[in-house]
């Protein structure tokens, strides 16, 4: 990095841990940005595959971004899954601190999409606006769509397809082999 130039961020905010699997393509791409991870819950919860599990898998894939720095939030404010909503305003502080302590500036906040299932996720999504807007990105930031129950049809889940008049624009993005087979 140039002298006197200040290092670009991409921050990321996933409810639990194993939802950057949704993400990876962007995550690889740009080597030259920072990616802040941000796991906003432990990933525990009743009837849920064991946390230390889900971290596992989270570490292992992180493990591969060498510009990549990861923050455990939900483990160090002890959110276990589907609570997320409820601690709202302190995760807020939180990130907020957090994107103050960085080496650098936000370039944009990426996040799931508003899906209206999810209680974690969609507590995601809107803990993404209200941060994106505090820092002033809100236009370069991405909301992501991961998965919803489907109204009709063969399949329990609609996967990575935004609501219909989610007021997005859709953005298509061809995955080359390698990043394809990353996922």
């Amino acid at each position: 990095i140039f002298a006197g130039t200040r290092a670009q961020w991409d921050l990321y905010l996933f409810a639990h841990p194993d939802d950057d699997v949704f993400a990876r393509p962007l995550l690889f791409r740009d080597p030259d940005t920072r990616k802040a991870v941000v796991f906003l819950t432990n990933g525990s919860g009743p009837g849920l595959a064991p946390s230390s599990l889900r971290q596992a898998e989270a570490r292992r894939a992180l493990a591969k971004l060498k510009s990549a720095q990861v923050f455990w939030l939900g483990i160090e404010l002890d959110i276990n899954a589907e609570t997320l909503a409820t601690r709202f305003d302190e995760v807020d502080a939180r990130l907020r601190a957090l994107t103050a302590e960085l080496d650098g500036e936000v370039k944009r906040v990426v996040t799931h999409a508003w899906e209206g299932g999810h209680p974690d996720h969609d507590a995601a999504h809107l803990l993404g606006l209200v941060l994106a807007e505090h820092l002033q990105v809100a236009d370069a930031s991405v909301a992501l769509p991961f998965y919803r129950a489907a109204r009709s049809g063969v399949w329990p889940f609609v996967v990575m397809r935004l609501l219909p008049r989610a007021g997005c624009v859709p953005e298509t993005t061809h995955l080359s082999l390698g990043e394809a087979l990353s996922l």
